[in-house]
């Protein structure tokens, strides 16, 4: 069963990846395959540049390459720091690639970036950003941060937070588990999610955010949710029309669902090939959120 699981890959029964968007088989340990890994023109600020791919999935050096501008994690930045007027002198952003996004919603904080990859460190070198080569899980800033940004973060994971100086902020996603992972250390307060709410405007959701961590319950939550549609297609797929009518009418498709969840069993589809499920949407919030935590003051 092709399968949409916290790790965000799409493993199939040969162990190999299967592509998040289109579910073309890739290779091991990728997301993305190459038709799909183009940056979507209302995440990026024009004239910015995209990232070009060569057929292994890395950068091809023949193609001019730019530092990347994400306009969505701009306003999320911004949002940040008019909620909260944080102190963000230093900003420390490992595994940053080409995104140099924090330098506009930052612009008068020192911003460093930091990643093992040679090639889009010295693109940000060249636009005078000032960028490390170095892995992240090793390299320390020369004091303590007080923004640190972790987005992907990879195998760096959350071991940069040890340079986040008392009551500065974690801003990152939940991609590669980093905010699950945040969440369940003593030394960090969750603050908020910030997120689109049902008319996509950015919002800064500070009340009851650990309900991301929660599935909905119940079939009015999932109502509301954009896979409402996709879990009813599966599921009349499963049980025919019919059966599918009397699943709603009894209030059971959260239940019914999780049953197929928790099967091991092959949907397919008209063409015969086997649907790639998602887990029950979150009450709150998705992976691609920015979570915002802020590391609590040592008591003397």
């Amino acid at each position: 069963m092709f399968w949409w699981g916290r790790n965000n890959l799409i493993i199939n029964k040969n162990n190999m990846a299967n592509c998040i968007y289109c579910s073309k088989e890739i290779g091991e340990g990728m997301r993305i395959c190459q038709d799909c890994a183009k940056p979507q023109s209302d995440e990026f600020i024009p004239g910015e540049g995209l990232i070009e791919f060569d057929d292994w999935g890395g950068y091809d050096e023949k193609k001019e390459l730019r530092p990347d501008v994400s306009s969505s994690l701009v306003e999320s930045y911004n949002l940040f720091q008019e909620k909260l007027s944080p102190k963000c002198d230093i900003v420390y952003y490992p595994s940053c690639d080409l995104d140099s996004s924090p330098s506009i919603a930052f612009e008068k904080s020192r911003i460093i970036y930091v990643d093992i990859a040679e090639n889009p460190i010295k693109i940000l070198k060249d636009h005078g950003y000032e960028a490390h080569v170095a892995d992240a899980k090793k390299f320390k800033p020369d004091e303590p941060v007080d923004i640190l940004i972790l987005l992907n973060p990879g195998e760096t994971g959350v071991a940069p937070v040890k340079f986040l100086a008392d009551q500065g902020y974690v801003l990152c996603n939940d991609y590669h588990d980093t905010a699950t992972k945040l969440v369940q250390r003593g030394d960090l307060e969750f603050v908020a999610i910030i997120r689109e709410d049902e008319n996509k405007k950015k919002i800064f959701d500070s009340e009851n955010p650990d309900e991301y961590w929660k599935e909905v319950s119940s079939d009015e939550e999932l109502k509301t949710k954009p896979l409402y549609d996709f879990i009813l297609k599966t599921l009349k797929k499963v049980h025919g029309e019919e059966r599918l009518g009397e699943i709603i009418k009894r209030g059971e498709i959260v239940s019914e669902y999780t049953k197929i969840l928790d099967s091991e069993e092959d949907i397919l589809d008209e063409s015969g090939f086997p649907i790639v499920l998602f887990d029950l949407p979150r009450k709150k919030g998705n992976m691609d959120n920015i979570f915002v935590f802020r590391k609590i003051k040592k008591v003397d």
